[in-house]
């Protein structure tokens, strides 16, 4: 039986990071906290080239859809839009504002429920 718990992939980890750190963070130390909370694992020699590349890769295919935005050079962070905590439910979208009775005269249209 394998005691070990199960390493994620570059993506799960950077998320995880992410997540804990409340903040965008740079590649290098994505990849810093990543390796050593053990959450990944490479045999690669430069680990912070890798990251970078996974998350730029995921951010081209996925687009707004990606659970990651850039906010500056080689800096990552969560995109709020699919990030949300799992059990809050989103926000509905504003409704517009009903006319007032100014503007409704303004633009010629009836008041009120009388007739003519």
């Amino acid at each position: 039986m394998d005691s070990q718990p199960k390493k994620l992939s570059a993506l799960e980890a950077a998320y995880n990071v992410l997540l804990q750190a409340g903040e965008p963070l740079r590649c290098e130390e994505i990849t810093r906290r990543m390796l050593e909370q053990n959450l990944w694992v490479t045999a690669g020699k430069t680990p912070e080239a890798t990251v970078h590349a996974r998350l730029c890769v995921d951010l081209k295919k996925k687009g707004t859809a990606s659970r990651f935005v850039r906010t500056d050079k080689a800096t990552f962070g969560l995109n709020p839009a699919v990030t949300t905590a799992p059990n809050s439910t989103p926000k509905p979208p504003r409704r517009q504002p009903s006319l007032s009775v100014a503007s409704a005269l303004a633009r010629g249209k009836q008041v009120g429920g009388g007739e003519g």
